[in-house]
């Protein structure tokens, strides 16, 4: 018979008690939801008697979804404990509250602003448009993803800050950490030499990439290569396309982006519903409809 998801939740805890090395045997297990870009979950973290280390956090309503797949429980609870065991960050992060060091680890991410507008009531950001950055101290990062801490309203005061100076600081070092990757379409797709008017723009880990459209001179560089302006095509927050004008209309543009949204990539990582267009001539992003 299916459990519930607090059945799981109580299960799972048991399960862990019982398999968990013997340094976890008086560990703290604690609930809690937590509050993320592009939607929240239900998160378990345990930690280990005075242990003041960041310990990881466990979705558990990801791998309640698993569960509900039919992945077995012995799977779920063997790649949990190998998440608690070795996915820990094995250097104290005192640092944090040091902005001479957290000045060189920041970057921004980009996403839907409506989709996150609660979360916004609690960290600095800055409106594009339906758009909103972001900005995020840079922990590590392995196989395509990145480890990281968003900035909230709390760490920001104790920076002594507004949130245009920690805009201006995270401008600067974005490019230094994840610098953009562009390619045309068909050679990121396909890894062919033939031509395409179509541009493939992200980061150079791909991953929240999208927010290369914001670094300094990235739009107004890619238009001077076209001597024109041009669509901006949300694909994700990882990345987005560069479309020429007299490639496709706008009106095939927006169903290729509801399509797409619909189809094929996950509301937390969807970024818009809306196509862009910058403008070369005047150095503004807008959305398309718009201005059209």
């Amino acid at each position: 018979m299916m459990k519930t998801f607090d059945q799981f939740n109580e299960l799972i805890q048991i399960k862990l008690h019982k398999l968990l090395p013997e340094e976890y045997e008086n560990a703290t297990y604690t609930i809690n939801y937590v509050d993320r870009l592009g939607g929240g979950y239900t998160g378990l973290t345990i930690r280990k008697v005075d242990e003041e280390e960041i310990v990881p956090t466990i979705n558990m309503s990801l791998f309640y979804e698993y569960y509900r797949e039919g992945k077995p429980i012995k799977d779920i609870l063997n790649r949990m404990i190998y998440i608690i065991c070795n996915e820990r960050y094995h250097n104290h992060l005192e640092w944090i509250n040091d902005y001479n060091i957290v000045k060189d680890k920041l970057f921004i991410r980009l996403s839907n602003g409506e989709r996150n507008k609660e979360m916004l009531k609690n960290i600095p950001h800055l409106n594009i448009e339906d758009l909103v950055i972001t900005y995020h101290i840079y922990i590590e990062s392995n196989n395509h993803s990145v480890d990281s801490i968003m900035i909230n309203n709390r760490l920001l005061n104790k920076y002594h800050l507004t949130t245009l100076k920690l805009h201006q600081d995270a401008i600067e070092n974005s490019p230094k950490l994840f610098p953009i990757y562009i390619n045309s379409l068909e050679k990121y797709l396909f890894n062919t030499q033939g031509d395409s008017s179509v541009i493939y723009l992200s980061n150079s880990v791909q991953v929240n990439g999208a927010a290369t459209i914001i670094y300094p001179n990235t739009l107004k560089m890619i238009a001077d290569k076209l001597n024109s302006g041009f669509y901006v095509v949300p694909s994700s927050i990882h990345e987005v396309l560069i479309v020429p004008p007299n490639i496709k209309s706008l009106y095939e543009l927006e169903q290729l982006v509801h399509e797409v949204n619909e189809k094929r990539v996950s509301i937390d990582e969807q970024l818009s519903n809306h196509v862009y267009y910058y403008n070369n001539q005047t150095n503004t992003l807008k959305i398309a409809h718009a201005i059209n």
